[in-house]
């Protein structure tokens, strides 16, 4: 259920990866076996690369193997590759080289990891018949505004007649899909998304993390992964202000970061971690008061997991209702578009008749 949070968020750093992420969770659990058994974590990376059937695998992970034979430290080969090693993945690795057990963070950020690539197939397994029907419709519209419409449209043209407002309307959209500068205009957005896939990212983690209507749900995935962290680091005698500069320097976006960075100042300089984590405004305030409570009663490790569980579970419930919703959603937008496009292009043809007719 870890992951089932964090999947909504880390979807969008990951749609552009293209190493499977199961592999990589095997990966992490054989490493951490290897390095439990003796062998350097240089020389099992570089013997795990050789058994990889993904060749773009293999050469990140003999490049990973070649810093760390440099003097490189594991957490920081890693972290070269954020699109493969997500930052609770770090985090474990960085606490296992300062606490001494590498194997059990390694085998905890697969398990983690491989939780998150079960979330994702079931997300992707629920959203498949919704993007599937909007393909198929999309790929129908597409023809037709193509291939028929501009015929009728030149008809048109040859004749006096006084077009309703819908009709001119479609008019316009037609000319500008078969204009060549829409092409262009496609493919220039592509390699742009590319290009600054980062500072898309960042843009739309910050909309989403401001919108009323998606806030609670990216406040909720953020509070479970905080949560998650510091749980386990706490546990394995981790202090929390490390644990929460971890965190911290490991997030993806930029204004989470910040926001942590704020909240480890203040926890260094009131030595509370509630009051420290008041700087998320975005967190749940049910949140903010049983961690008030558990710093209080000395119970903040059992606090933080119960915190975990009920985020997760809400926005699991979220997801859900979501995904329920989608595909009647994709259904009635595709309809209404097709009913705009066939009324007013046919529309028309009523005058025609009536012309014909006096």
């Amino acid at each position: 259920m870890a992951t089932a949070t964090k999947a909504s968020l880390v979807a969008l750093v990951d749609i552009f990866s293209s190493v499977n992420k199961k592999s990589v969770a095997v990966f992490l659990d054989q490493l951490a076996l290897m390095i439990e058994s003796g062998l350097a974590p240089g020389m099992a990376i570089t013997a795990l690369a050789e058994q990889q059937d993904d060749p773009r695998f293999t050469k990140i992970l003999d490049h990973i193997s070649r810093r760390i034979h440099t003097g490189t430290g594991m957490s920081a080969a890693f972290a070269l590759y954020p699109d493969l090693f997500p930052p609770t993945s770090i985090v474990l690795i960085r606490a296992g080289e300062e606490g001494g057990d590498i194997g059990g963070r390694l085998r905890r950020a697969g398990q983690l990891l491989l939780k998150q690539v079960e979330t994702q197939s079931r997300i992707k397994q629920a959203i498949t018949s919704p993007l599937i029907t909007a393909s198929a419709c999309g790929f129908v519209l597409i023809m037709v505004v193509k291939l028929v419409f501009p015929k009728f449209i030149a008809l048109y043209e040859q004749m006096d007649l006084e077009f309703p407002l819908i009709s001119k309307v479609v008019f316009v959209g037609v000319g500008f899909i078969n204009h060549p500068i829409t092409l262009f205009l496609g493919v220039s957005v592509v390699l742009a998304s590319i290009i600054y896939r980062h500072r898309i990212q960042q843009r739309l983690f910050n909309v989403f993390l401001r919108l009323p209507m998606t806030q609670p749900i990216v406040g909720k995935i953020l509070c479970a992964n905080v949560c998650e962290t510091l749980t386990y680091l706490h546990k394995d005698g981790v202090p929390i202000h490390r644990a929460l500069n971890m965190l911290t320097v490991t997030t993806p976006f930029d204004l989470h970061r910040e926001k942590l960075t704020d909240a480890q100042k203040r926890l260094m300089a009131t030595g509370s971690l509630s009051e420290a984590l008041e700087m998320m405004d975005y967190f749940p305030p049910v949140f903010h008061s049983m961690l008030a409570v558990g710093e209080e009663s000395g119970s903040m490790d059992e606090l933080l997991a119960a915190n975990q569980r009920l985020m997760e579970e809400e926005v699991e419930n979220l997801i859900d209702a979501i995904t329920a919703m989608l595909e009647p959603v994709v259904i009635c937008v595709m309809g209404v578009a097709m009913a705009i496009l066939f009324v007013g292009m046919f529309l028309p043809i009523y005058g025609i008749l009536n012309k014909l007719g006096g």
